[in-house]
């Protein structure tokens, strides 16, 4: 009898330690999802006000050149590339945090 009680609490105890790893990579998923959640929204916001950011210095830099006023204009187009060049950048980094996620995330 105390052998089936020993065998019945070893099989309980592994049971338990199998359901407590899957918990533990579910848990791990949820919060590498989450994650990457977070840094697409931030990839979505960069791109968005980004685009803004070119698309207003261009049509301001089309408005000056319009009047004459070819310095300002140029001024404005080298806004847009340095807003550009920013974006880039941040773009990069917020796609290699993904990358460096997607490899940490476990597999299912």
């Amino acid at each position: 009898m105390s052998r089936q009680d020993r065998r019945a609490a070893l099989n309980n105890a592994e049971r338990a330690a199998v359901e407590a790893q899957r918990a533990a990579a579910s848990e791990a998923r949820e919060a590498a999802l989450l994650e990457r959640s977070r840094i697409a929204r931030e990839l979505h916001d960069v791109l968005g006000h980004s685009l803004t950011g070119i698309a207003m210095q261009l049509d301001l830099a089309d408005a000056l050149a319009t009047k004459g006023r070819s310095e300002e204009a140029n001024s404005a187009v080298l806004r847009a590339r340095s807003i550009a060049v920013d974006s880039v950048t941040q773009m990069r980094e917020a796609v290699h945090a993904l990358r460096d996620d997607s490899q940490a995330c476990p597999k299912r």
